[in-house]
């Protein structure tokens, strides 16, 4: 895993963008699969929340590592299996569309639910 410091091109630059306003670490990840992307909550005070992501190289990572970072930014707790996740996971989705670069046209919004 690499923490990403310095975008590489437009992808990471934007991901990298809502990180640092987040103060996020984005840990890319190239063995894993860009749907089992992940975020970390901050437990305690002394940790920082971060995401874990596939490489950054497509308008689909694009959109995971949104979401995850929507997760972060709409203060999810850790997820759990109940009517509560699926709403969790709709404010998230809805916090990454509203922040694609982009933009989000109904083809975008299919594709993620």
């Amino acid at each position: 895993m690499t923490l990403l410091r310095t975008a590489q091109n437009p992808v990471e630059e934007n991901i990298l963008r809502h990180a640092q306003a987040l103060k996020v670490d984005i840990l890319i990840n190239p063995s894993i699969n860009p749907w089992n992307a992940g975020a970390s909550l901050a437990r305690s005070s002394r940790e920082k929340p971060y995401i874990q992501t596939a490489p950054l190289t497509s308008s689909l990572t694009e959109l995971i590592a949104l979401h995850e970072l929507g997760h972060v930014a709409c203060k999810h707790p850790h997820m759990r299996e109940d009517e509560e996740e699926v709403l969790r996971e709709h404010e998230a989705w809805e916090w990454a569309l509203a922040n694609y670069s982009h933009g989000a046209d109904e083809e975008t919004r299919a594709i993620v639910g």
